[in-house]
């Protein structure tokens, strides 16, 4: 085997190696971009259930100002 061929074979295992490392890079930020969307939704329904909390409480607070202006 000559220079070139050794070569040749070294870029196409090198190039192997880069690509591969890219895709494991590649599946993992899909991997964390799914774990984040999946906390985001969780941290949505959150946001909405205490912000039903708020107002439930806000209407306790309103019906119980009512009753103690009343009595």
């Amino acid at each position: 085997m000559n220079k070139t061929n050794v070569t040749i074979a070294f870029a196409f295992m090198l190039l192997f190696f880069i690509i591969n490392d890219l895709l494991q890079a590649k599946q993992l930020a899909q991997n964390e971009t799914s774990q984040l969307t999946q906390k985001l939704g969780q941290l949505q329904q959150t946001i909405i259930k205490n912000n039903q909390t708020i107002a439930d409480n806000e209407k306790n607070k309103q019906y119980l100002e009512q009753q103690s202006l009343q009595n």
